[in-house]
């Protein structure tokens, strides 16, 4: 009715009437008076109606708010228009606003939660409230209404909370308290109305007695300043006097600290020297070497010279023993001195082998000075490392302003802590400086994504090989593996390049040459990335691109690794299942039904679970065969909207890579790891790593346990509202990390580079392989293992 109660009407009736004013009125007059319409000027019957209904609803039936929104399925995820009626138990909705029919109910208890966001899929101002299985969303047809709304919410779980089921009976309460307070501050009136004229003639005498107090205070005063003057200057000395303590004190302990820091450099000059030396000998070890190396070699070429001239004369002499004896008394002359030369030439090549022995072991003995020598740089490195650690002012400033703070005077009390320093004056130099570290945009910064394998194709790197070190790496990588892995990266045969024993370390390699292309063509990307992760094998990758380990090392750990997976794959017959399913879908549930399956076969201890999280209702499910056959005739009443079987020879990061993680731990243990320079996320958690033995333990892990890949790109690409994303950058063949990475963020999405797969590929390449073909429909897709 938009109209106000007005209470002047009511009292003008009371105060008619002497009786009804002291002992009130009775319902029954009241609603006369309603109906005459002394209290209330109704000018629209049915207002007042709906507006008595509206009373009625709230006092009798506890309802909050009412009205239309649109409220989001979950079933069906499309917007509808609902009637909504709020209660401090629960909040159902309708069809329309007759509550004919019902369409749902929400429970409401002190656990839920209501929470404004933002706008999306063309609707505004929408919130949600959350309860413990299900969050509802919810849109507004103003802001006005999307206020209204939330306070009201929150209105019933604060009933909730409180145990209180009536918002209009703790308003009645509210009521009936402020009248109470008003009659007794009305009752206080009349009293202090009666006693200020009583009060009025002692006022004269109270303040004489006040006049002689404060003259009485006022001498008393003078005598204590008198005899407090003395006691006082005796304090503020001794004050004086511990500060004078404390600052020799501090003078003296700044010294110590000078002495320290002059014997820590003259310790530090010593060790460079020492380094230096160290070098030196190195330097002159290895130089040594290669003079004995080279004079090996020529002594090498000498005797081959050698041994060359003494089989020519064995042959020589031979062929003159088998003349004709008349031949042989013509060449009587040559025969004498034949023997001569032949013994000639063995002595001079026995003389070179003993030469070549020489030189060998002086050799090896110049190798063994150059061991010592770089064990001895090391020694000197480490601890000329221990020693040149930065002189920072954090702890003598934090020390100097506790030994410079005023000592408390007596009476004086203490902060809360205990620990809160004084204040600084304006005038003192020495108090410390408050810096804060300058933010830095994340859009000046950028992170890099490994593949992993199942991203390989026949002609990867082929337009790799122009930019510096690529053929280095792969060279490299031949004398490692034993293989030459450059050929079959540009000529195949496809079948030996899709084998784990190949495949792995071929990713790998490939997926650092692209990091060098990176380098050549934006450095920048290199100098400002603050992020890397890798999917599966292509962890090892982002390691080497941190820092945390060697090219060599890391090439030969993932060719132990891949050669184990190889074999332990050869062991079940077993395979990997790429899934996409509905919201509904329950994998962990589906992988236990396969399980039951294979024991009903006979098979002892299956093995079916979850390998990848891809992207939400995108997983790849590992196993036996026959469970992943089962997942395939079951996926319609499992949920599954699409099943691909993957060209993989086992069941990876399942428990049947188990016989795979012994002899990778193993040659962990052998190589060096070291912290990463940046963050690094792995595979088994999707949390960085934090040190050495994080990586090694979680690098053996990942054999057996699934790859948290979702769960990576969530942590990595976090932010706020309103925060901008770093530059990513795909290294290495396929472009199934920016597909993953549009699914889970579509913001962060939005910030990879154009062509981030820098690895060059051909037309046929592109028509052949299937993983490399436009992205257009989410069904199309399988995941890199």
């Amino acid at each position: 009715m938009n109209q106000e109660w007005d209470g002047k009407l009511l009292e003008d009736l009371l105060s008619q009437d002497i009786t009804v004013l002291a002992e009130g009125m009775s319902v029954w007059a009241f609603l006369e008076h309603m109906d005459a319409g002394r209290l209330l000027r109704v000018t629209n019957a049915e207002a007042f109606s709906l507006a008595l209904h509206e009373v009625f609803l709230e006092m009798y039936h506890n309802v909050l708010k009412r009205g239309y929104m649109w409220k989001k399925g979950h079933v069906r995820r499309n917007w509808t228009e609902r009637w909504f009626v709020l209660q401090p138990v629960s909040m159902a909705y309708f069809v329309s606003e007759d509550l004919k029919e019902k369409r749902g109910e929400i429970l409401l208890d002190k656990n839920c939660l209501v929470e404004s966001i933002p706008d999306k899929e063309g609707k505004r101002c929408l919130f949600c409230v959350k309860t413990n299985n299900k969050t509802f969303e919810m849109s507004a047809s103003d802001q006005k209404q999307k206020v209204e709304w939330t306070q009201a919410i929150q209105t019933a779980l604060r009933l909730q909370r409180e145990g209180k089921a009536s918002l209009h009976y703790e308003l009645k309460l509210k009521r009936r308290i402020q009248r109470e307070q008003s009659h007794q501050e009305r009752r206080r009136g009349s009293r202090s109305s009666c006693s200020s004229r009583s009060s009025q003639s002692d006022d004269s005498i109270n303040q004489d007695i006040e006049k002689i107090e404060k003259e009485k205070d006022k001498h008393d005063l003078e005598i204590d300043t008198s005899l407090s003057m003395p006691m006082k200057l005796e304090r503020q000395l001794k004050e004086a006097e511990i500060l004078r303590d404390n600052l020799q004190a501090e003078m003296e302990e700044k010294e110590k600290e000078a002495q320290q820091q002059k014997k820590k450099i003259l310790e530090l000059e010593l060790t460079q020297q020492q380094l230096e030396a160290a070098l030196n000998m190195e330097i002159q070890a290895r130089l040594e070497e290669e003079r004995a190396r080279q004079e090996l070699e020529r002594l090498l070429q000498e005797e081959e010279e050698k041994r060359k001239q003494f089989d020519l004369l064995q042959e020589q002499q031979r062929a003159i023993k088998s003349l004709s004896p008349i031949q042989e008394h013509t060449d009587d002359g040559y025969e004498l001195d034949a023997p001569s030369v032949l013994h000639f030439a063995s002595k001079e090549l026995q003389d070179l082998q003993e030469s070549r022995q020489r030189s060998h072991q002086h050799l090896e003995e110049v190798q063994e000075k150059l061991r010592h020598a770089s064990q001895h740089v090391r020694q000197w490195n480490v601890r000329l490392n221990r020693l040149m650690t930065p002189i920072t002012p954090g702890e003598r400033v934090q020390h100097q302003s506790s030994k410079l703070m005023c000592p408390k005077k007596e009476g004086e009390q203490t902060s809360s802590g205990g620990d809160e320093p004084h204040k600084a004056s304006a005038d003192d130099e020495t108090a410390p400086v408050k810096r804060v570290r300058p933010r830095k945009d994340p859009r000046d910064s950028s992170v890099l994504l490994f593949p992993g394998q199942g991203s390989q194709f026949v002609g990867m790197g082929r337009g790799l090989m122009k930019y510096p070190n690529v053929k280095e790496m792969f060279s490299a990588a031949q004398r490692i593996l034993g293989y030459d892995l450059l050929s079959l990266c540009l000529e195949g045969p496809e079948e030996e390049l899709m084998k784990t024993v190949y495949c792995q370390p071929a990713v790998f390699v490939t997926s650092l040459a692209a990091v060098e292309k990176l380098n050549h063509v934006n450095p920048k990307a290199i100098e400002s990335c603050v992020a890397a992760a890798g999917f599966s094998v292509g962890e090892f990758a982002a390691l080497v691109f941190s820092g945390a380990m060697t090219f060599e090392e890391a090439l030969y750990v993932v060719k132990v690794r891949a050669e184990a997976m190889q074999k332990a794959s050869e062991l079940v017959p077993s395979g990997m299942l790429s899934v996409i399913g509905k919201p509904q879908a329950q994998y962990k549930f589906a992988c236990l039904q396969a399980r039951e399956h294979c024991k009903s076969l006979g098979i002892d201890e299956p093995v079916c679970s979850v390998a990848n999280y891809l992207f939400p209702d995108a997983r790849v499910i590992a196993g036996h065969q026959q469970a992943l056959e089962f997942l395939r005739k079951n996926s319609r009443q499992l949920n599954f909207m699409r099943t691909t079987v993957l060209s993989v020879s086992g069941a990876f990061h399942t428990e049947l890579m188990q016989t795979a993680v012994e002899p990778l731990r193993e040659v962990l243990r052998q190589v060096e790891v070291h912290r990463p320079e940046i963050n690094v996320y792995s595979n088994v958690d999707g949390k960085r790593y934090m040190n050495e033995a994080h990586v090694r333990r979680h690098l053996a892990k990942q054999l057996v346990l699934p790859v948290k890949w979702e769960q990576t790109l969530h942590e990595i690409y976090e932010r706020t509202i309103g925060q901008s994303f770093p530059h990513t950058y795909e290294v290495g063949p396929g472009k199934q990390l920016g597909a993953t990475l549009q699914k889970c963020n579509r913001k962060a999405f939005k910030s990879i580079v154009c062509g981030t797969n820098i690895i060059d590929k051909t037309m046929d390449a592109l028509k052949e392989h299937p993983w490399a073909k436009p992205l257009q429909l989410i069904v199309d897709w399988e995941p890199a293992i």
